[in-house]
């Protein structure tokens, strides 16, 4: 049964590639585009630290997966790139569209790696 959506309720729309991982992509789109709206940056700061002390806590554990390590750095350096899109003021929700539209069609591993953090 189709689902019909009326979409002039909404303020924007952003067509998402159906590859197994749209969802999680969209999930993460929308949270960072909803960061972006803050002027402070104490949810930046707030993930970056719980990444890191997942981080810690993975390795104590032993587990030594290059996928995780993959998928922390490309977090890490994803959270820091909103953060400095934030400083430079105007065109930063677009600079995360530019992101997010070249992340559904390329092999960059920073960009591909999103799939993962969220499994």
């Amino acid at each position: 049964m189709p689902i019909c959506v009326k979409l002039d309720a909404y303020s924007r729309f952003r067509p998402v590639y159906r590859d197994g991982e749209c969802f999680y992509r969209s999930f993460i789109f929308s949270y960072l585009d909803q960061v972006l709206d803050r002027e402070e940056t104490h949810e930046e700061h707030r993930l970056l630290d719980t990444i890191k002390r997942v981080s810690t806590q993975h390795t104590n554990l032993g587990w030594t997966s290059s996928g995780f390590r993959r998928s922390y750095k490309a977090f890490k350096k994803l959270i820091k790139r909103v953060m400095g899109w934030k400083r430079q003021g105007s065109y930063r929700k677009e600079k995360l569209l530019k992101f997010f539209s070249t992340c559904d069609r390329t092999e960059d591993s920073e960009k591909n790696t999103l799939e993962l953090i969220f499994p």
